[in-house]
């Protein structure tokens, strides 16, 4: 490295007679200046934490709720609800089940209302075939009925159904 270009090395290579105050003082100055930066470079380094959030605190109260009056059972009906005869139609026979030469029995659980209209159908056990299973369901839900009787006063009840599909 040429020492001559940099002039802080340059003046510290003159000869002590040859300096000047004023470069004595320049190179004190910088002297100082190095060691400030070092200083404060090598400084250890305080950091703030920030502080600790607290957890929000949550109250839980527990609050003793008596359970409901449980229902009374479903009146056990002393006349079961009944196809009211002559008026309900007869599953349809669907065609393609015919061709296939598919036969068998569903059984179906009819919801029947205290008016004697069906308000729902399940297949309990099925024929073995939808087409079959899917006929009775639809011709059992258009079925009135006469309703269930508990004493004398209508209810509502579930009722098995079954129906046979047969070619003979």
């Amino acid at each position: 490295m040429d020492t001559d270009q940099v002039p802080f090395l340059s003046t510290i290579r003159q000869s002590p007679s040859r300096l000047g105050i004023s470069s004595l003082g320049s190179l004190g100055l910088h002297l100082l200046l190095v060691l400030a930066m070092i200083w404060w470079a090598s400084r250890p380094i305080e950091i703030e934490e920030p502080p600790e959030e607290e957890e929000p605190f949550i109250e839980i109260a527990y609050i003793e709720i008596s359970p409901p009056p449980s229902p009374r059972p479903p009146a056990e009906p002393d006349v079961l609800a009944q196809p009211i005869p002559g008026q309900n139609a007869a599953p349809d026979y669907p065609a393609q089940a015919r061709r296939l030469n598919q036969q068998g029995r569903v059984l179906l659980r009819a919801r029947v209302n205290a008016q004697g209209q069906v308000v729902q159908v399940q297949v309990v056990e099925s024929s073995g075939f939808p087409a079959l299973d899917q006929s009775a369901e639809r011709a059992v839900q258009a079925w009135r009925s006469s309703p269930a009787l508990s004493g004398t006063t209508p209810i509502d009840s579930s009722v098995i159904v079954p129906i046979q599909f047969s070619l003979n």
